[in-house]
């Protein structure tokens, strides 16, 4: 048998049919053993429970088809590491969590916790609002040398990287539900090789698998572990984001929130958090605080100057999605007048439109 890193059989043992990492770290002795899967014994090697299960009729056929040196080849081909629970390799921070993850796919940098960590998730339905903020938090971390964490979604999660991506400044970790060669959603494959070529992406799922819901909560326990607090940004009352701020509770991680409209869905759940003790972020430096750093605002750049013919129209858009005829009903003036005006706003960068619905951009503060 060609020789080969141990990591390599944890890796073909994966293929087999209703092998989980949790069995296989039950089998070696790694995990307290279940009625599915009683203890072998004396603790064995990967390799060992191998060729041991090799031997049993009831894997022989499927190990007969699996080539292992071909296998690690592909995970080399990727740019993959395999990082096994108890190994060199393996994040000792995350090797003490209760739940562990047996075995750890990862594509990029290193995957050392040194240095702060921050997630940043929230709903995938998130508002330009929610989005914006999103990316004004990951960059703000960043730029202070705090790594941010995500699971990569639409909506919040991607939002939070590409802020982080931004500003140039501490690695991101990325944290995905399926194989880290297939890319989930895939309009955001251009931002996963943005991760891994600035940070880190990290799986517990091996190559060619697909990311299906029942992956999702197990990633998000991985996002928990990982991270010293989570900040939710928008969220419903259930999702993913919830989910993982319940893992972090479990965890006495700091669960931080950005409070939204008591009539937005998407913030129906950051508000519950909000109520039930979850400290508010209204920006990077409350989050920075969290953490015992010490935070240096960056100038602040002068007031946008608006022409007064147009400052009425301003202050009649909303931060939240603002329809056309609420502005209109509001100023009092033609409809073609305040829609010529809003253009002009929203060529200066101060404001968005689009469906029939207008916001006030981070610009067009006053």
């Amino acid at each position: 048998m060609t020789e080969l890193p141990e990591a390599a059989y944890v890796a073909a043992l994966l293929e087999l049919p209703g092998m989980t990492p949790a069995l296989i770290a039950t089998h070696l002795g790694v995990r307290r053993a279940s009625g599915l899967f009683p203890p072998t014994g004396p603790a064995m090697t990967p390799t060992d429970l191998w060729r041991m299960l090799a031997r049993d009729h009831r894997w022989r056929a499927s190990i007969a088809g699996l080539d292992v040196a071909h296998l690690w080849s592909a995970y080399r081909r990727e740019g993959i590491a395999i990082d096994v629970l108890g190994t060199s390799g393996y994040p000792p921070e995350l090797a003490d969590d209760p739940e562990a993850p047996y075995i750890l796919f990862r594509s990029g940098g290193s995957l050392s916790l040194e240095g702060r960590r921050v997630a940043i998730v929230g709903t995938r339905r998130a508002t330009d609002v929610g989005r914006e903020i999103a990316a004004e938090l990951g960059a703000g971390l960043a730029a202070a040398g705090v790594r941010v964490v995500s699971g990569l979604a639409l909506g919040i999660d991607g939002a939070a990287h590409i802020g982080a991506l931004a500003a140039r400044g501490a690695p991101p970790i990325g944290v995905v539900a399926g194989g880290i060669d297939r890319p989930y959603p895939s309009r955001h494959r251009t931002l996963w090789g943005q991760v891994r070529g600035a940070g880190v992406l990290v799986s517990e799922a091996p190559i060619a698998t697909p990311s299906r819901g029942w992956r999702f909560p197990a990633r998000n326990r991985i996002i928990a572990a990982l991270s010293e607090v989570v900040v939710v940004v928008e969220s419903a009352r259930s999702g993913g984001s919830m989910w993982t701020a319940k893992e972090a509770h479990a965890r006495s991680r700091d669960v931080m929130v950005v409070p939204g409209s008591p009539r937005n869905p998407a913030a129906f759940g950051t508000n519950e958090l909000l109520r039930d003790g979850a400290d508010p972020v209204l920006d990077v430096s409350d989050v920075l605080a969290k953490l015992g750093m010490s935070w240096t605002p960056p100038a602040t750049p002068p007031a946008p100057v608006v022409e007064p013919r147009l400052a009425p129209v301003l202050r009649a858009v909303d931060w939240d999605a603002t329809p056309t005829d609420v502005i209109v009903g509001r100023l009092g003036r033609d409809p073609g007048a305040v829609l010529a005006a809003l253009a002009i706003l929203e060529a200066q960068g101060l404001v968005t439109g689009g469906g029939g619905v207008w916001r006030r951009s981070a610009q067009g503060a006053s």
